[in-house]
């Protein structure tokens, strides 16, 4: 279920999502991980354990991070160690939520938007296959 994506989508997520895919999509829908922030520890680089080596370990991607719209510079490390933080301390700097309880919702809310797409993009292939 969702556990299972959110350590899939976290481990995956340095490796082979393009990173400025993930950005959008995390910034798109102001979450962080699958499930949670912690997901990301499921990922070789944000691992919180004390035997992993990298300068990013316990942190999250900066798109996490909740953005100040009133600072001129980005501050790309505002994610490092929070994992190693409490729940509502690392929400003060960052999404908490889980991706897939937050993409769930706003395909709930857009079931109508996306239906007729589909329905257009039947109707378009329908009438291409009977005409060419």
């Amino acid at each position: 279920g969702a556990a299972r994506f959110g350590v899939i989508s976290a481990h995956l997520g340095a490796e082979i999502w393009p990173r400025p895919c993930r950005n959008i999509c995390l910034l798109q829908f102001s979450c962080c991980g699958g499930v949670s922030y912690k997901d990301w520890s499921q990922n070789m680089y944000f691992n919180c354990t004390p035997a992993n080596p990298s300068q990013e370990r316990c942190s999250v991607p900066f798109s996490c991070c909740l953005q100040d719209t009133h600072q001129a510079v980005v501050n790309t490390q505002c994610g490092w160690g929070v994992q190693a933080r409490g729940y509502l301390e690392a929400g003060a700097v960052i999404y908490t939520s889980g991706c897939v309880d937050t993409l769930g919702s706003w395909i709930h809310g857009n079931l109508l938007l996306l239906g007729g797409i589909a329905l257009g993009l039947g109707f378009f292939f329908c009438v291409f296959f009977l005409f060419f």
